[in-house]
């Protein structure tokens, strides 16, 4: 999920600082990003969608999958979900943990 991405991203970057160090450089890279303030007035709440499983009466019978598939709607609704995150959980950003690395 996204916390692999971001795992992974951050592990790329202490590589990309360990390569600079190794090589005898000693670059500070700064995130000089500016990040609009988030406008929470036009967020709409919503939860995460629940997959819908089959009864467990039909699952004994065969090997299907559990869980069915999401209707166009929910994967709609999950993937506008995802992407209202984009001001919020920086990380390294101005605002985050740390200002460079």
């Amino acid at each position: 999920g996204p916390a692999t991405v971001i795992r992974a991203i951050a592990a790329g970057k202490v590589a990309a600082a360990n390569i600079d160090e190794y090589l005898g450089y000693h670059h500070i890279i700064e995130t000089d990003v500016k990040i609009p303030e988030p406008r929470l007035a036009d967020r709409i709440p919503c939860g995460r969608v629940n997959m819908k499983e089959r009864d467990a009466l039909d699952r004994i019978k065969d090997f299907d999958l559990v869980e069915c598939q999401m209707t166009d709607e929910e994967a709609l609704q999950e993937s506008q979900r995802c992407l209202r995150c984009d001001h919020f959980g920086f990380g390294v950003f101005k605002g985050g943990r740390s200002l460079r690395w």
